[in-house]
């Protein structure tokens, strides 16, 4: 729909033909995880007052927002996590470039 190419490893949830031998066992168990955690993520948002870059510019919008609110735009940054670190993971597993893994997989850390 937007012609964005179909095997990107870009997604929350990867498709096994991505990279190959890319354990996608491991980065579904590791997305479902992390939704768990939402409420977590939450509560944790709340108390530190969005200290991750993301989370101070978002915090703003969130302060007297609803729950529900609340629970869309952390599903939202939760979303932009996996995907990234599912994404840093098959550019590792396609290239061995364990320098530039750990720059994106530290991406991380602004997003959450």
């Amino acid at each position: 729909m937007l012609g964005l190419p179909t095997s990107t490893s870009f997604r929350m949830f990867p498709q096994a033909d991505t990279v190959p031998d890319y354990p996608t066992t491991i980065a579904h168990s590791f997305v479902l995880i992390i939704i768990i955690c939402i409420p977590n993520f939450i509560s944790w948002d709340r108390y530190i007052d969005g200290r991750a870059a993301l989370g101070r510019l978002l915090h703003p919008l969130t302060r007297g927002a609803s729950p529900l609110t609340e629970f869309s735009v952390m599903f939202a940054r939760i979303w932009l996590t996996a995907a990234w670190a599912n994404l840093a993971a098959a550019q590792f597993m396609a290239e061995d470039n364990p320098l530039s893994f750990y720059v994106k997989l530290s991406c991380v850390l602004f997003i959450l």
